[in-house]
């Protein structure tokens, strides 16, 4: 909680996706956040999809509307990491390891879309799954050369993120 409060948002508030492994770790969690003031709901594949589109509205909607039951965060499990399409999301939070490059990319890039009012998305990754993908460290360097000298450098110093000029 600490560090999604400390590396933010972008936009009026927060609306966060934090991806679980199991269950039980997500509605633990979601009464963890919420008895720290947040607003959240633990989903997982067990929910039924008008469920899943009404924790969705929640999400996305102004917190200036008549309905004061938004959420700030949706706390999944094995959902959502891909054919879903909340461009409003703008913070990520990854607690679930995956050794898939592919639902790597998936679940980051749930954040990645443009919409009104977001500049960029806050990418969490506690686990350290960007160092399963060989992909991450190319793509974060901003580099599109494709100089196959660079890309071995990038590689090599895959594990040191810091010395990639996002």
């Amino acid at each position: 909680m600490d560090q999604a409060k400390y590396f933010g948002y972008s936009g009026e508030r927060v609306k966060g996706l934090i991806f679980c492994s199991r269950i039980e770790e997500a509605r633990e969690l979601s009464r963890k956040f919420n008895e720290h003031g947040w607003r959240t709901m633990a989903l997982s594949g067990a929910d039924s999809e008008e469920e899943r589109a009404r924790a969705i509205e929640r999400l996305t909607m102004d917190v200036q509307s008549e309905d004061d039951d938004y959420l700030d965060y949706l706390i999944t499990v094995d959902i959502f990491s891909e054919g879903t399409d909340i461009v409003e999301v703008n913070q990520v939070i990854m607690l679930r390891p995956t050794q898939s490059p592919i639902v790597f990319i998936q679940q980051l890039g749930r954040g990645l879309r443009k919409a009104e009012g977001k500049e960029y998305v806050v990418i969490l990754d506690f686990i350290g799954n960007y160092k399963n993908n060989f992909m991450i460290p190319i793509a974060l360097s901003g580099d599109r050369s494709y100089n196959k000298d660079n890309i071995r450098r990038y590689l090599r110093e895959k594990t040191d993120l810091e010395k990639f000029q996002v």
